[in-house]
């Protein structure tokens, strides 16, 4: 096994204790990781403007790189989040949301106004978790605030009436 002298330490080391760096001959950083981590410590505790300007020259300059690779990420694992999150929460797949939708024609069961996926709401029953159906926003949040309470609703009636 190679091995390598760290000037700062004086340890003798493997070759896999240096960071490796294309621009030295061997191919390796000087220090071990272990005192060149602590020789940064030291410096960003030291210069924290000269940090921070570095940081942001390279956020700037990877700006548009990192904001594709988070939109690539994005679509790759939000139908996976999303499917866990009704099956967590409702114990029904995205898929079975999709077909309820489709089987009351992209409408409100409630006022019958059209929804789509983004904006639909599954009702549930709080005390059951059973799923009731598919709703607009309004209509749903009608429910929540009427805490699910036939007798608010029949009041509520009455008052309208």
């Amino acid at each position: 096994m190679k091995t390598k002298l760290c000037p700062k330490c004086g340890k003798e080391l493997p070759l896999d204790n240096f960071a490796i760096c294309k621009s030295t001959k061997s191919g390796r950083y000087s220090y071990c990781k272990t005192c060149k981590a602590a020789y940064m410590r030291k410096y960003r505790k030291e210069n924290p403007e000269k940090i921070r300007e570095i940081w942001k020259r390279s956020y700037d300059k990877h700006k548009d790189e990192r904001l594709a690779h988070g939109r690539e990420y994005s679509a790759k694992t939000y139908p996976l989040v999303r499917n866990e999150k009704y099956l967590k929460k409702y114990g029904i797949s995205y898929d079975d949301k999709l077909e309820m939708l489709e089987r009351v024609g992209y409408k409100c069961e409630i006022c019958g106004s059209s929804v789509s996926i983004e904006d639909s709401q599954l009702d549930h029953d709080h005390a059951t978790g059973d799923v009731r159906g598919i709703l607009c926003m309004n209509c749903n949040m009608l429910l929540g605030h009427a805490k699910d309470d036939v007798n608010i609703l029949k009041r509520a009636i009455e008052w309208l009436s």
